[in-house]
């Protein structure tokens, strides 16, 4: 799952953080409602144009989520507000919710996956990193993701390294 984004992130949405820890375990314990949402077979979803696949992973746009995106078994869910990020800021959030699939809950490793992935395919370079990092700059950090600048060092790493 991904962890919950500070307001910077999430485009203001104005919600404290406690209420964000209940809603976002509400929809994990409860599944969200996909009555407003758009479901996207495997395969078929894009980002800017660009074709993104996650495995047997089904992608849900959804505005009944609590946070940007997170990841569940078998589904990746994102928030329209996704929408209002550069392509680079997009395609690192759905490839970090991606690694969920492969690399479980830890959300060092999913960071680490999702920029050695767009490193290795091309589409992560220092600009789109540093444009990354400046979405999660401002993040607090939580129980799960630690403070944007941490965040962007250990980024920045797995960047470096092969």
């Amino acid at each position: 799952m991904l962890g919950l984004i500070s307001r910077f992130f999430i485009g203001c949405l104005p919600l404290p953080c406690y209420v964000r820890i209940v809603l976002t375990l509400s929809v994990l314990a409860a599944g969200v409602n996909f009555a407003s949402s758009e479901v996207f077979p495997p395969g078929t979803f894009a980002i800017d144009g660009f074709s993104v696949n996650c495995g047997n992973a089904v992608t849900i746009v959804t505005p009944n989520l609590p946070d940007i995106a997170f990841a569940q078994p078998g589904r990746i869910l994102l928030h329209p507000m996704l929408g209002n990020f550069p392509t680079g800021v997009k395609l690192f959030v759905y490839a970090h919710e991606c690694a969920h699939q492969f690399v479980g809950a830890n959300e060092v490793a999913a960071d680490a996956w999702a920029i050695k992935l767009g490193r290795n395919q091309g589409w992560i370079n220092l600009q789109v990193l540093n444009q990354i990092c400046q979405a999660l700059w401002f993040t607090p950090g939580s129980w799960t993701h630690f403070p944007g600048p941490q965040r962007c060092q250990l980024m920045f790493q797995a960047f470096m390294t092969p």
